[in-house]
């Protein structure tokens, strides 16, 4: 009889114990998930955007703006790159063209020259890319896609 009222008088403490935790841990378990939630969310959010598929680059695109070591340029005004199905780009920064075959690692657009063209941020109509020529240059470089010439 002594052990069957000390059971009865444990659950009722461990009921009323419950009672009072299980709110408390139910509301932090509530709020962690929806962090971690949230978290996966915008980690899932930055690695669509980042996200750049060699179709995604396919036709020309228009130089609309250039920076050289962060002034403003006109010297790549005119220029412009374009992206072949078959992997091979002509590219137009000095007025002449120059074709070659290309390959997209990550977000780096790399010739077969060695050129090196990296996408820093790409939209349906507008791509922002950093070209680091030599050590004493770096453009940043703004093109618009030219819808008006097929792919």
């Amino acid at each position: 009889m002594p052990e069957l009222l000390a059971q009865q008088s444990n659950d009722f403490f461990m009921k009323d114990h419950q009672a009072i935790v299980n709110p408390v841990m139910s509301h932090q378990l509530l709020a962690v998930l929806m962090l971690a939630l949230g978290v996966l969310t915008s980690l899932m959010a930055c690695r669509r955007e980042s996200e750049i598929s060699m179709e995604s680059l396919y036709g020309r695109w228009d130089i609309a703006r250039a920076e050289r070591n962060m002034k403003e340029t006109h010297y790549l005004d005119g220029g412009y790159f374009d992206f072949r199905p078959d992997g091979q780009m002509i590219v137009n920064l000095t007025g002449a063209e120059e074709n070659g075959a290309y390959i997209l690692e990550g977000s780096v657009i790399e010739m077969e020259d060695g050129r090196q063209f990296e996408v820093k941020k790409l939209q349906q109509d507008s791509l922002f890319i950093r070209f680091n020529p030599s050590a004493e240059s770096q453009f940043h470089i703004v093109l618009i896609k030219d819808h008006g010439r097929p792919q």
